[in-house]
Parts: C-alpha cells; structure tokens; sequence
C-alpha cells in the first residue's frame, strides 16, 4: 500500500515531493497499531466506509487530536476518540 500510495501522489500530483525542502515519508499502518514519530504518538482505528479507512489519534502526552478522513464512527473509533482534546469526524451519512 506504501508503494501505491507513493506511485498515486506522484500520478496525481506531478512534482509533489520536490517541492519541499525535506523528505516525505510514507509510512504503513494497520489498525489498532501505534506508531512513535519523534515526541508524538500515532494510533488508529478502523471507520465503517465502502473501503479501507483508518481514524488517527495523534498525542503529545498532553494533548490528544483525532481525524477520521472519511466513514462512519465504530466502536473502535469512539473508544479511540475517548478523552480527546479535538476530534474531527467525516462522515457521508
């Protein structure tokens, strides 16, 4: 999926990756995984849509914000909404 994903920003958005002035890396996730990135931690859940679709839960261990991306909430996206400081929930229905 990593490889798609790279192959697809560079399909959709020629030049994409040159336009910053440091490296973009695309990372593969699974759901109910966690992922440390620097001082932050990454976790995620899965939401009810038509396809693949992994909320996120970024934390400084102060501070909790989660983004759905698109779907509908699950059990598994409320209990990791649980004692967020932000969520941002996109849902068609």
């Amino acid at each position: 999926m990593v490889e798609f994903l790279r192959d697809f920003t560079q399909t959709a958005y020629r030049g994409f990756a040159e336009k910053f002035k440091y490296d973009i890396n695309f990372i593969g996730v699974e759901n109910r995984q966690t992922v440390t990135l620097n001082e932050l931690k990454l976790s995620f859940a899965p939401t009810m849509r038509s396809i693949e679709n992994l909320a996120i839960k970024i934390s400084d261990g102060a501070h909790a914000y989660c983004y759905s991306g698109d779907g509908q909430f699950t059990e598994e996206t409320i209990a990791l909404y649980r004692g967020c400081d932000l969520v941002i929930q996109e849902t068609y229905l």
